[in-house]
Protein backbone atom coordinates (compact mmCIF):
# COMPACT_ATOMS: atom_id res chain seq x y z
CA UNK A 1 0.00 0.00 0.00
CA UNK A 2 1.65 3.40 -1.20
CA UNK A 3 2.34 5.80 2.00
CA UNK A 4 0.00 8.98 1.16
CA UNK A 5 2.47 11.54 2.58
CA UNK A 6 4.81 9.99 0.10
CA UNK A 7 7.77 7.94 0.17
CA UNK A 8 7.82 4.30 0.65
CA UNK A 9 5.03 1.58 1.02
CA UNK A 10 3.63 1.15 4.41
CA UNK A 11 4.80 -2.68 5.67
CA UNK A 12 1.61 -4.69 6.99
CA UNK A 13 3.43 -4.13 10.97
CA UNK A 14 2.65 -0.36 10.52
CA UNK A 15 -0.79 -0.96 9.55
CA UNK A 16 -1.95 -3.30 11.91
CA UNK A 17 0.25 -1.53 14.79
CA UNK A 18 -1.88 1.52 13.93
CA UNK A 19 -5.56 0.72 13.67
CA UNK A 20 -5.39 -1.73 16.64
CA UNK A 21 -3.90 1.63 18.49
CA UNK A 22 -6.52 3.43 17.54
CA UNK A 23 -9.26 0.67 18.51
CA UNK A 24 -7.79 0.15 21.80
CA UNK A 25 -7.63 4.04 22.60
CA UNK A 26 -11.50 4.09 21.67
CA UNK A 27 -12.24 1.12 24.04
CA UNK A 28 -10.39 2.88 26.31
CA UNK A 29 -12.77 5.98 26.12
CA UNK A 30 -15.53 3.91 26.08
CA UNK A 31 -14.70 2.21 29.10
CA UNK A 32 -13.77 5.10 30.98
CA UNK A 33 -16.89 6.71 30.15
CA UNK A 34 -18.77 3.77 31.62
CA UNK A 35 -17.13 3.89 34.45
CA UNK A 36 -17.31 7.84 35.25
CA UNK A 37 -21.02 7.25 34.86
CA UNK A 38 -21.35 4.85 37.11
CA UNK A 39 -19.99 6.86 39.73
CA UNK A 40 -22.69 9.50 39.05
CA UNK A 41 -25.26 7.06 38.69
CA UNK A 42 -25.81 3.83 41.13
CA UNK A 43 -23.76 0.92 39.89
CA UNK A 44 -22.97 -1.87 41.55
CA UNK A 45 -19.29 -1.97 43.45
CA UNK A 46 -18.69 -5.42 41.26
CA UNK A 47 -19.50 -3.37 38.11
CA UNK A 48 -17.18 -0.77 38.62
CA UNK A 49 -14.78 -3.36 39.96
CA UNK A 50 -15.24 -5.42 36.26
CA UNK A 51 -14.89 -2.12 34.70
CA UNK A 52 -11.78 -0.87 36.20
CA UNK A 53 -10.30 -4.36 35.18
CA UNK A 54 -10.92 -3.85 32.04
CA UNK A 55 -9.48 -0.73 31.84
CA UNK A 56 -6.45 -1.93 33.08
CA UNK A 57 -6.41 -4.78 30.33
CA UNK A 58 -6.88 -2.96 27.51
CA UNK A 59 -4.80 0.19 29.25
CA UNK A 60 -1.46 -2.47 29.24
CA UNK A 61 -3.05 -3.51 25.65
CA UNK A 62 -2.57 0.30 24.30
CA UNK A 63 0.83 0.88 25.87
CA UNK A 64 2.55 -2.11 24.49
CA UNK A 65 0.88 -1.67 21.13
CA UNK A 66 1.84 2.04 21.30
CA UNK A 67 5.36 1.37 22.03
CA UNK A 68 5.74 -1.57 19.40
CA UNK A 69 4.21 0.94 16.97
CA UNK A 70 6.34 4.10 18.29
CA UNK A 71 9.53 1.43 17.54
CA UNK A 72 7.95 0.57 13.90
CA UNK A 73 7.45 4.23 13.17
CA UNK A 74 11.42 4.90 13.76
CA UNK A 75 12.82 1.96 12.57
CA UNK A 76 10.65 0.82 9.32
CA UNK A 77 9.50 4.05 8.68
CA UNK A 78 12.81 5.18 7.02
CA UNK A 79 11.87 5.52 3.14
CA UNK A 80 9.08 7.92 4.62
CA UNK A 81 10.49 12.23 5.06
CA UNK A 82 11.82 12.81 8.60
CA UNK A 83 8.93 14.88 9.72
CA UNK A 84 6.37 12.56 8.69
CA UNK A 85 8.01 9.92 10.51
CA UNK A 86 8.68 11.85 14.25
CA UNK A 87 5.24 13.19 13.87
CA UNK A 88 4.23 9.19 13.96
CA UNK A 89 6.52 8.45 16.64
CA UNK A 90 5.28 11.33 18.54
CA UNK A 91 1.73 10.29 18.24
CA UNK A 92 2.44 6.40 19.62
CA UNK A 93 4.83 8.13 22.24
CA UNK A 94 1.34 10.32 23.18
CA UNK A 95 -0.69 7.07 23.04
CA UNK A 96 1.61 4.92 25.20
CA UNK A 97 2.10 7.78 27.94
CA UNK A 98 -2.01 7.46 27.66
CA UNK A 99 -1.81 3.88 28.15
CA UNK A 100 0.51 4.27 31.49
CA UNK A 101 -1.51 6.22 33.10
CA UNK A 102 -4.43 4.75 32.35
CA UNK A 103 -3.29 1.32 33.95
CA UNK A 104 -1.67 3.00 36.74
CA UNK A 105 -4.71 5.06 37.70
CA UNK A 106 -7.19 1.74 36.92
CA UNK A 107 -5.10 -0.06 39.18
CA UNK A 108 -4.75 2.89 42.12
CA UNK A 109 -8.34 2.60 41.68
CA UNK A 110 -8.83 -0.75 42.46
CA UNK A 111 -6.58 -1.03 45.34
CA UNK A 112 -8.15 2.03 46.93
CA UNK A 113 -11.67 -0.12 46.26
CA UNK A 114 -10.91 -1.82 48.91
CA UNK A 115 -10.58 0.85 51.65
CA UNK A 116 -8.03 3.07 53.80
CA UNK A 117 -7.77 0.73 56.75
CA UNK A 118 -5.10 -1.57 57.57
CA UNK A 119 -5.86 -5.32 57.57
CA UNK A 120 -4.88 -7.39 60.32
Amino acid sequence: MQDPAGGGDKTLGLIVVKRLSVFLLSVDLVVVFFWTTGNFVPFLDGTQLMLLAVLRLVSLGLAVTAIAGLASSLLLGRGRPRPSRLAGAGGYLILALLGLSCLVLSSALAILSGGLSPSP
